[in-house]
């Protein structure tokens, strides 16, 4: 039986594990990259952010073992004409691990924390998918926003 709740402090590894995962599986092509130094940076952030609700997660627990993430980074911009109080949500990490796929866990996780998020006075959700997530986030209602532009410093 599943389990979906809010992650704490104590789930931080986990959240790091499946970070990883997802990251190693959509970016299979990345050879010799020092995994263990971007885990302690991610436990870091996340020790630093979740306490104080700047990203929230949840989970979908198995028995004891984390198989399933959601997780968004919350944010302030200036304040604009249909968002006058500069609140910004990003949905980072959608993740289950290969076994648990397709049960229904990712759209559960999804609905949770999209919930949550709502309740806290947040309008407006992005998010970067992967082609393989696309679906689920379209099952839910995100549209796709073609025009964004975007510039990186070299």
């Amino acid at each position: 039986m599943v389990m979906i709740r809010m992650a704490t402090i104590d789930d931080i590894d986990s959240l790091v594990k499946l970070r990883i995962k997802l990251l190693k599986e959509v970016n299979n092509n990345i050879k010799n990259y020092d995994w263990d130094q971007y885990s302690e940076v991610l436990k870091k952030f996340y020790y630093d952010r979740l306490p104080n609700g700047k990203i929230i997660a949840f989970l979908a627990v198995i028995n004891g073992n984390v198989v399933a993430i959601s997780m968004i980074c919350l944010y302030n911009i200036t304040p604009s004409l249909y968002n006058l109080d500069g609140k910004m949500a990003l949905l980072t990490d959608m993740y289950t691990t290969l076994q648990y796929r397709n049960k229904g866990y990712g759209m559960s996780l999804l609905n949770d924390i999209m919930e949550h998020v709502k309740n806290r006075g947040y309008v407006k959700i992005s998010l970067n998918a992967t082609e393989s997530g696309r679906k689920l986030y379209e099952r839910y209602g995100f549209k796709d926003v073609n025009g964004k532009m975007s510039f990186k410093f070299k």
